[in-house]
């Protein structure tokens, strides 16, 4: 029996099957789409598997971009850190949901540095 899964590992598979069964046999805009699809589909489970962003709780601007902008401008923030790491962290989170691929060149790179 095999395990259930979640429905980011349903997504994923679909977006395989499209490309990998259904695209094939396709040619011109109609394969085009169904890539696309499958692309749209692929990142839709990546956006389901994704855990949000821890917050700091001690950082009120955190809740608002502009506010937090502005906080970074007028270097309230300077020197913690912390408020690096979470802006860090909530950038490779999106950037692991639209091209996963450019964090693997990016942790390869930082290998042979």
């Amino acid at each position: 029996m095999s395990q259930r899964q979640g429905p980011e590992d349903l997504l994923e598979t679909a977006a395989r099957v499209l490309r990998e069964h259904v695209a094939g046999g396709l040619s011109g805009k109609a394969r085009y789409q169904a890539l696309m699809v499958a692309n749209a589909i692929a990142i839709a489970g990546r956006q389901v598997g994704q855990a949000p962003p821890q917050e700091l709780a001690d950082i009120p601007a955190a809740e608002d971009p502009a506010a937090l902008v502005e906080a970074i401008r007028e270097g309230t923030l300077d020197g913690r850190t912390d408020v690096f790491d979470w802006i860090l962290r909530g950038l490779r989170a999106e950037v692991g949901v639209s091209n996963p691929r450019a964090l693997a060149r990016e942790t390869v790179q930082d290998a042979l540095r």
